[in-house]
């Protein structure tokens, strides 16, 4: 997306997950449909990055419409390495991430017979999607219940794999002085238990399955490290309306929160320098999960920052005071970083707190609500919990592998 206001260009890139198959990976390259690509060549030698690919043009004349598609290239593209570059990240250890999902290689033949090609040849059912419609693949996986994940990938000769590992046993990132912008909202998972019944509370048992998904535990250490959860969160209360915001808080802290400061650990701990940390608290008239599935929950919920940082179809509304004012914030903190690397480069009168990056010795993070505000290593109780907590049963995770293989 073309702002030209700030004069950046905002790419929105999603997982490189698909059905059927537009990315190739060959060796270091990656095939496209306008042709192959070659990432950045990391210090040790992998090609681990792959920036400034051009996969589609702004139309100058009408820039909030659709892109151009790039002119394809007969060469292969050469990665460039940008220190400009600045990503906007997300925690890559989420347990609805890559996390203990091993990859369904029957997808391509559920998908085409779904839409009318029963075959056991994989190949002939990749061929058929790739000349299907689009809209009928993706609601044909939609249909199916198709959950599409990153996933490790396998290990052939002579061939470089891009997801190679599970990300809780990478080392040696290189991060280096890239700036990082990662975050999230204060109360992530709101509205999550909103409309769940007494029933549906009767036969919940969250704390059991949310384990049982993350960690390879033999059945008497799961209920056991089960427990310990349930009473840290509920203590003995048993699963209804009245422990609705505990089980919210935990939601959030095992699907966001915790992979938040997982994630920053790794990076600062790998050699990065300018990791900055953010926690959306403001809850006003433009949160855009909550409008978009009519949540009526208190607190900042999930992509509920969205609605301040993008001009968004169903908020036909002017505004009020209060909302511009950390839409104005919000706004230059991103296009600030975009351009800088430093999401306040100089204090103003908008901006009047200096925001500092995250340190091994102190996990800065600036809490975005009605007033900017620095802290320090949010939600310290349980987040030590679960520092502990993974610690001890580090071996238990889903991926893990013994670095010392």
């Amino acid at each position: 997306m073309w702002d030209p206001k700030s004069k950046i260009i905002i790419l929105i890139l999603p997982f490189l997950i698909h059905n059927g198959g537009a990315f190739t990976r060959i060796d270091p390259l990656v095939e496209t449909k306008l042709g192959l690509i070659r990432g950045l060549r990391a210090s040790d030698g992998d090609y681990s990055m792959f920036m400034g690919i051009p996969y589609a043009t702004v139309n100058e004349s009408n820039p909030f419409g659709p892109s151009k598609p790039h002119p394809g290239f007969d060469e292969t593209f050469e990665a460039y390495d940008d220190s400009s570059v600045c990503p906007q990240v997300e925690e890559f250890v989420s347990p609805w991430g890559l996390l203990g999902y091993e990859p369904d290689t029957s997808a391509p033949l559920k998908l085409a017979e779904n839409l009318g090609l029963p075959t056991s040849d994989t190949d002939e059912a990749l061929e058929f999607l790739a000349r299907t419609d689009l809209k009928l693949v993706l609601a044909s996986a939609i249909e199916l219940n198709l959950q599409l994940r990153p996933c490790v990938e396998q290990h052939f000769d002579d061939v470089e794999t891009f997801i190679y590992d599970y990300p809780i046993n990478i080392q040696n990132s290189n991060l280096g002085r890239m700036p990082i912008l990662i975050g999230h909202t204060s109360d992530e998972m709101s509205g999550f238990f909103e409309r769940t019944t007494s029933e549906e509370y009767a036969v919940l048992n969250v704390f059991y399955d949310t384990l049982k998904d993350a960690f390879n535990f033999e059945n008497d250490d799961l209920v056991e490290m089960e427990t310990y959860i349930r009473h840290f969160y509920i203590g003995d209360e048993a699963f209804s309306a009245e422990v609705e915001q505990d089980l919210t808080i935990f939601a959030s802290d095992f699907n966001f929160n915790y992979p938040a400061v997982r994630t920053i650990n790794k990076y600062v701990n790998n050699g990065a320098t300018n990791v900055y940390y953010y926690v959306f608290s403001y809850d006003g008239d433009r949160p855009f999960f909550k409008i978009l599935n009519n949540i009526t929950s208190p607190g900042a919920g999930h992509a509920d920052e969205i609605g301040y940082l993008f001009d968004v179809s169903f908020m036909d509304q002017k505004p009020s005071d209060e909302d511009q004012l950390i839409i104005d914030r919000i706004t230059s903190l991103w296009t600030n970083f975009a351009k800088y690397g430093q999401p306040v480069p100089q204090v103003t009168e908008l901006l009047p707190v200096q925001w500092p990056a995250v340190t091994k010795q102190t996990q800065y993070y600036l809490n975005i609500d009605s007033e900017l505000e620095v802290k320090k290593r949010i939600f310290k109780q349980r987040m030590t919990m679960w520092n502990l907590f993974y610690k001890i049963n580090e071996k238990f995770q889903i991926g893990y592998r013994d670095t010392d293989e």
